[in-house]
């Protein structure tokens, strides 16, 4: 979906109204299975301003609890280690990275996005986390060779500041973002709505490798239109539609549709899912290997006064708090 100057991508596209009040958010955790029982589902249905869990199985949906980001829409989620996160569009003024509890909907901490220390350009659309539990958003990048499309990568850090951008060319244009656990690549999708385009892209995406595929390019039609983002499950990429409410499941290879399920017509879920770990996490268990060691401290330290997973007390920088977060959970993960 391309952003031009002076007009907001998630928010009035092409003057779709339906699409001004359905945009919801979509993303996925480090691990997920096709059906996996110890990982829920998550929406945003930022018109109704409510956090939901959808069964992509059955297409039910339930309710969590009222989602305000206050100022600006949530546009996208994404998670790691049973954290979820959302980010909030401002347009046209800047951009937030917000941290919910899955639990009750209730926003946990709140920082503005910045590019070297300047509020960024809110001309962000898609958030994802990377397989060692860092997110990455699609962003406008000053400089680049064009602005009409978030056509640059960058990590962000737990206390909005943007780094490490590789820009993927002036075509390019990365609407959402979903991981596949399996192989660490990135779903990337591309919808553009209008005269002599009316399609969705499905992409393969390399970060920080730089490299962008195509998976599959599907036409409107009036069974597939409104999707704006996508996570991976097993051996299917999920997608949601708010015009014809399904859940849709897509061969992970070829990017077609083998099947769906309708959800409530009474919710807009439109870019949007969140795959999110439901087992209790091991606090300080940073490379996953069932305890915590040498090489969780070693990460730690790699990341001391900076931004990481390791900043376990969500203050945007690791630092001495965390040290004793992870000396105090030192051993076998219960």
């Amino acid at each position: 979906m391309t952003q031009r100057r002076g007009r907001c991508g998630h928010c009035a596209k092409g003057g779709r109204a339906v699409l001004r009040s359905a945009v919801a958010a979509i993303a996925t955790a480090a691990t997920a299975s096709v059906a996996s029982a110890d990982s829920v589902v998550y929406a945003s249905d930022f018109n109704a301003k409510k956090l939901v869990t959808i069964d992509p199985t059955t297409g039910a949906v339930a309710e969590v609890g009222p989602l305000d980001p206050g100022a600006g829409i949530v546009v996208d989620l994404a998670s790691f280690g049973g954290r979820l996160f959302g980010l909030v569009s401002e347009y046209p003024t800047q951009s937030r990275l917000i941290e919910i509890d899955p639990a009750t909907a209730a926003i946990l901490s709140d920082h503005v996005i910045t590019v070297n220390g300047a509020v960024a350009p809110n001309a962000i659309e898609a958030m994802a986390a990377t397989p060692s539990g860092e997110l990455v958003v699609s962003i406008w990048r000053p400089g680049a060779a064009s602005i009409a499309s978030s056509n640059t990568i960058a990590t962000v850090g737990l206390d909005g500041a943007a780094s490490a951008f590789v820009e993927y060319g002036a075509d390019a244009d990365f609407d959402g973002l979903g991981l596949d656990p399996a192989s660490g690549v990135f779903v990337g999708v591309n919808r553009e709505p209008g005269p002599g385009a009316d399609y969705v892209d499905l992409l393969n995406v390399t970060y920080p490798g730089g490299a962008s595929s195509l998976i599959v390019h599907l036409s409107f039609s009036p069974t597939f239109n409104a999707v704006d983002d996508a996570i991976v499950r097993g051996d299917h990429i999920v997608t949601l539609d708010t015009l014809t409410k399904r859940v849709n499941l897509h061969d992970r290879r070829t990017g077609v549709v083998t099947s769906f399920v309708q959800y409530p017509a009474a919710w807009s879920l439109y870019a949007g899912i969140a795959d999110v770990e439901t087992s209790t996490p091991c606090l300080g268990d940073l490379d996953g290997d069932g305890s915590v060691g040498g090489s969780d401290l070693g990460t730690l330290l790699g990341q001391w006064g900076g931004a990481g997973n390791a900043d376990f007390d969500g203050s945007g920088t690791v630092g001495g708090a965390d040290l004793g977060t992870l000396l105090g959970a030192w051993g076998p993960c219960p």
